[in-house]
């Protein structure tokens, strides 16, 4: 994810607040990244906003981050098996 100081860095950090997602607690899982991904994809996608631009680039982010922390948390995993 981008460093925290740029603009990139605070929309991820923005992004996971909306998720409710806290990376760093040990006991995220998975599913809790599933369950709150698809509850903001249902709300910021452009299919439910007109197209506008900014849902279009909101509904990107939030696919990034998804992707991002599913890589992150089965390498996590990973490492404790």
């Amino acid at each position: 994810m981008g460093p925290a100081g740029t603009a990139e860095g605070r929309e991820v950090t923005e992004t996971l607040r909306t998720l409710e997602i806290d990376k760093t607690k040990a006991n995220v899982t998975l599913d809790d990244v599933n369950r709150a991904y698809r509850k903001q994809a249902l709300k910021c996608h452009p299919d439910k906003n007109g197209g506008s631009s900014e849902s279009v680039k909101r509904m990107k982010l939030l696919n990034e981050v998804h992707e991002r922390l599913e890589k992150y948390i089965d390498q996590r995993d990973k490492k404790r098996h």
